[in-house]
């Protein structure tokens, strides 16, 4: 029953981000049906990365059983967590949202990766505090939560810049970087991430804060760019 209350408690600042997310969309809002289709798209890809995450356990020991040294740490952090789960968002994000008729400004991008990735993130905190403690409650509402919103922003954002160069200045090059760009560094800054909490380095306490601090700070500039000029395709407004 308290895993339940926990993870009851951990929806607090799922639900205050994708508020806000929302609320931001200035220009047209998108229809509250499909915003909970990809919350639960979200969700249901947090249970296929699970059943893949089991299958390598079975398959490839040295993903339970390996030395700690640092290059371990790091090659599970990129090559398995952070790819496994953001290639499983982006795939979601591609499936469902690439030719939706709605999909018409490049905030969009933004708000379709941050429900996506959140509705990941309901499910892996369920996983994880239903037999844990308050620490782990405090780190999955502080830190990791904001966290998969950050990735979510950043694959949405040049997600959505892709679709605009496909739907208005459409050139191989931008359309490419941008489609791809956002998933890679989604991945880079989830790798990041899980590398820090799971390394043993002295100061890595103090390199997480830094981390979170100006991921958050990074993160904050792309929204207010597309919130400020309002990109839509087919239009610019200021």
């Amino acid at each position: 029953m308290q895993g339940i209350i926990y993870w009851l408690i951990s929806l607090i600042p799922v639900f205050l981000i994708l508020f806000i997310v929302y609320k931001l969309d200035v220009i047209e809002k998108e229809p509250k049906l499909t915003l909970l289709f990809l919350l639960l798209s979200g969700c249901f890809s947090y249970l296929v990365v699970k059943y893949i995450t089991y299958l390598f356990e079975d398959f490839s020991p040295f993903i339970t059983n390996y030395d700690y040294d640092e290059f371990s740490v790091m090659l599970i952090a990129f090559a398995v967590i952070a790819f496994i789960e953001e290639f499983s968002k982006y795939l979601v994000l591609n499936i469902f949202t690439w030719k939706n008729k709605k999909f018409n400004e490049v905030y969009d991008g933004i708000l379709y990766g941050v429900f996506i990735s959140l509705g990941f993130a309901i499910v892996e905190n369920y996983f994880y505090l239903i037999d844990s403690d308050v620490s782990t409650l405090i780190t999955r509402c502080i830190f990791s939560v904001p966290a998969h919103a950050c990735f979510g922003i950043i694959m949405g954002y040049y997600y959505g810049y892709a679709k605009y160069y496909k739907s208005i200045d459409f050139t191989w090059g931008r359309y490419l970087y941008n489609k791809y760009c956002g998933f890679f560094i989604a991945m880079i800054l989830h790798g990041v991430y899980d590398y820090i909490l799971s390394s043993t380095f002295e100061y890595k306490l103090y390199a997480f804060i830094a981390y979170m601090f100006f991921m958050v700070i990074f993160i904050m500039l792309k929204i207010w760019e597309l919130v400020k000029y309002k990109i839509k395709f087919g239009m610019k407004e200021t």
